[in-house]
């Protein structure tokens, strides 16, 4: 018995702590500004919408918790049921936290420094905003689960085998000279995969070659 009434005094407490986290959300309200604009407010951030049937423009997304709210707000809409385009007027967690919500199926459009910014904690009026993208992983085509890191690493080498053999060109050297050449020990890491370190340096050299001015 003793334990049953501890596990409804545990429920009940759970119970009463989201039903006030719930409470405590601000309500949001929608404003028709003009035409098929609107504002959102009650979320500590005001977000523009511009409906269309292709999908919403949003402009700043709030806090990630009100996203439910923002979603039956602007459902009623003409393409109401998808957030197409999201716009971050600045970097403040008010604005843009929504981005995780709203992200993964809008194209969002920002300052580059709003993407910097958010992708590092910042201190913020005695605060701390915390990271925004962290975490985020990628499924290469080939290899193991991947991270931001390893595709810094991937585009890096990317950008110094394209150097190598653009340098190599512009000292006239042919492509058999390149391939036999080879690529430094720090890229030699990237060739024990299907794709071997001559047929590779042949790719780079065939797009340069492609594309270089004429």
């Amino acid at each position: 018995m003793r334990r049953v009434i501890l596990g409804l005094s545990f429920l009940f407490f759970n119970c009463a702590i989201c039903l006030q986290a719930q409470q405590n959300q601000p309500a949001l309200s929608m404003t028709p500004v003009a035409g098929p604009v609107y504002m959102l407010q009650g979320g500590g951030g005001n977000i523009g919408i511009v409906a269309d049937p292709a999908g919403i423009f949003m402009i700043d997304s709030m806090e990630e918790e009100l996203a439910a709210q923002i979603r039956s707000a602007i459902r009623p809409l003409p393409g109401g049921d998808r957030v197409r385009i999201l716009v971050n007027t600045h970097w403040h967690g008010n604005h843009v936290n929504g981005n995780k919500a709203f992200g993964p199926a809008a194209i969002i459009i920002a300052h580059e420094n709003v993407r910097s910014l958010t992708a590092s904690d910042q201190n913020l009026m005695g605060g701390t905003k915390k990271t925004l993208p962290a975490g985020a992983k990628i499924i290469p085509g080939h290899g193991p689960l991947a991270g931001k890191d390893e595709l810094k690493a991937f585009r890096q080498m990317l950008y110094d085998s394209a150097e190598i053999v653009r340098g190599q060109m512009k000292a006239g050297k042919t492509l058999d000279e390149i391939k036999a050449a080879g690529v430094p020990d720090r890229l030699a890491p990237w060739a024990r995969g299907f794709l071997s370190t001559p047929n590779w340096l042949e790719l780079v050299y065939r797009s340069l070659e492609k594309h270089k001015p004429s």
